[in-house]
């Protein structure tokens, strides 16, 4: 059974994504545990989100307040979006919108990526909130001054407070 995981991270000022095997596919490929197998630069200088839609990379970045969908093999820009809110600190995928965090509005917003329009705003009570991720029925969303990661309800907004 072969089966590979992709670590996406972020090194300001660049971003650097790497992805990296773990299992067979990588023994198979010669690769040991850990390897960077693509490094891409950074199309804004402060990266702080990045989702992958199943086949293209979006990258919010919170001095440019943009979002852009990037291709994964070659870095190009193949698109963008302005934030709805001023300063993007999370960006997740659900499948079929974006999801982003504003730090500043304690805010999270769902956006269509195929005509930039929000159509869900939710006023958290997070102060700071920092980073998404999507299960598939919850969407995560840290709490940088509390140090906690509150679920949040798409369809509500309510969290697990």
């Amino acid at each position: 059974m072969s089966r590979a995981v992709r670590v996406i991270h972020s090194v300001v000022p660049d971003l650097v994504l790497a992805a990296v095997t773990f299992g067979l596919v990588g023994a198979a490929r010669g690769q040991t545990h850990g390897d960077v197998r693509t490094t891409l630069a950074s199309p804004g200088c402060c990266p702080m989100g990045v989702a992958f839609d199943g086949q293209d990379l979006w990258v919010a970045d919170r001095k440019a307040n943009k979002i852009q969908r990037i291709d994964r093999e070659t870095g190009a820009i193949l698109g963008e979006l302005p934030t709805p809110g001023y300063r993007p600190t999370g960006l997740a995928w659900d499948g079929r919108r974006l999801w982003i965090a504003d730090r500043d509005t304690s805010e999270v917003f769902a956006i269509d990526p195929a005509t930039g329009m929000v159509d869900q705003v939710h006023k958290i009570a997070v102060r700071s909130p920092r980073g998404l991720a999507w299960d598939g029925e919850c969407l995560y969303v840290g709490d940088a001054r509390k140090d906690l990661i509150h679920c949040l309800d798409p369809l509500d907004g309510t969290t697990n407070f």
